[in-house]
């Protein structure tokens, strides 16, 4: 008997998408990353990473696509981290970006397990995972647009607040023939 695991992949948008994506514990994080791609309809070739996340689905460790050398691999890349692995040491939740510079973001969670004998029922070969077992909302054209929490900056606040004041430092206003003398 192998254990199959179903993940909930939610895109982080206003609207309602998701898709729900079934693998056998012995796959990897790739063959996920490879499904939510394909079940979303988001073209290759992109860096991506997976988080574990807690219940707050606050950010935790990172699993990376690739090895970039830049950063201490708790876990491994996503070739080397199993599902089953995945699930046991993240539990329930986790967050799985793509494209660093559009930020596809989705909240990753399992929603179930089951058993199944892959040695014998025709209709579960292992060549027939990860399934995309339920589709729901439209693919969007393009990555959802991000607000980092970041608020406007309006004049006279943030790091140069008044660097660019069109007063001099004694409080005057700013004379361009100053510059010429």
């Amino acid at each position: 008997m192998e254990k199959t695991y179903v993940f909930r992949i939610i895109l982080d948008t206003k609207e309602d998408v998701f898709r729900d994506i079934e693998l056998v514990g012995t796959q990897t994080l790739m063959d996920l990353h490879q499904a939510i791609l394909t079940s979303f309809g988001i073209a290759a070739g992109e860096m991506a990473s997976f988080y574990a996340s807690d219940d707050e689905w606050n950010q935790g460790d990172e699993v990376p696509m690739e090895d970039m050398g830049l950063a201490t691999l708790t876990m491994g890349t996503m070739n080397m981290v199993t599902i089953q692995e995945w699930a046991e040491i993240v539990g329930k939740r986790s967050l799985y970006v793509y494209d660093f510079l559009l930020f596809w973001t989705f909240f990753v969670e399992l929603i179930s397990t089951n058993e199944v004998d892959l040695s014998t029922n025709v209709t579960n070969v292992i060549n027939d995972f990860p399934k995309v077992l339920y589709v729901y909302g439209r693919n969007p054209k393009h990555a959802p647009s991000k607000n980092f929490g970041e608020e406007q900056v309006t004049k006279g606040t943030g790091l140069f607040e008044s660097a660019f004041d069109e007063e001099d430092e004694d409080g005057q206003d700013f004379d361009d023939d100053e510059i010429n003398d």
